[in-house]
């Protein structure tokens, strides 16, 4: 079973736990097994980035300090690769993280209906 290694940042513990399972509930039903890190914020993820890669990276938008799109464009101007996937209850923004040119962007409203189990 391949194994696809996820960092996941957002600054709410208990919105993290939630993402967690339903990721690693996606991933498996497709085959997937799942090596997940979880970061509460920002800066928190880009210290573990500079000695680590990750396949897929589920950011939130509205964190404290460097919010999720300026994250997200650090990440691509230090040539990172890693596929984004946005989750935010920022549905006004949406239109800013196309700069950093994400996988996809899901709503934490609708968490069960937009990433399945």
């Amino acid at each position: 079973m391949e194994t696809l290694h996820v960092a996941l940042c957002d600054d709410d513990p208990l919105f993290r736990s939630v993402l967690r399972r339903a990721a690693e509930n996606a991933l498996g039903a497709n085959g997937l097994a799942s090596d997940v890190l979880e970061a509460s914020s920002g800066e928190e993820l880009a210290s573990v980035l500079e000695h680590r890669s990750f396949d897929l990276i589920l950011l939130d938008i509205d964190m404290p300090g460097m919010d999720g799109v300026r994250f997200g464009e650090r990440l691509r101007a230090r040539g990172c690769r890693s596929d984004v996937i946005y989750v935010s209850n920022m549905e006004e923004r949406v239109y800013e993280v196309f700069r950093v040119h994400p996988w996809s962007f899901i709503r934490k409203s609708r968490l069960s209906d937009e990433l399945p189990a």
